[in-house]
């Protein structure tokens, strides 16, 4: 975690795509998140899944148009500034819904908003 996150505070997890083609009809992509979180001198979290569920391009949507997609909130109850988050990203069959994209898009990044109180922390080791 960044020095500067709030403890307690919750993450928001978001991913960065770009479409690869123009589809001539909605299409859908959906993403998943596993992601296990430990502090310091403790042991890592059981895995957890969170998923964005289906996620709609429009149909005539430009080649190489950037989107973002909300993939869900990890709880910071407890999370401290020295944690550790470990992910693991993917993209998972769709749910029901309309067609797949013919072409997969390109994830440019997955993103991690955190809520902030401080520049940084105080010391090396405490907020």
């Amino acid at each position: 975690m960044l020095h500067s996150y709030k403890e307690g505070s919750d993450l928001k997890i978001h991913v960065h795509i770009v479409t690869n083609g123009t589809e001539g009809v909605d299409t859908q992509v959906n993403y998943e998140v596993e992601y296990t979180i430990g502090d310091i001198d403790e042991v890592m979290s059981a895995a957890t899944v969170i998923t964005s569920g289906n996620s709609t391009i429009a149909s005539g949507t430009t080649d190489r148009t950037h989107k973002r997609i909300e993939v869900g909130t990890i709880t910071g109850t407890n999370l401290k500034t020295m944690a550790t988050l470990k992910i693991r990203f993917r993209r998972i069959a769709r749910v029901g819904g309309t067609a797949d994209p013919a072409a997969d898009p390109f994830v440019t990044m997955i993103g991690i908003h955190i809520e902030e109180d401080t520049v940084g922390s105080r010391t090396e080791d405490a907020k």
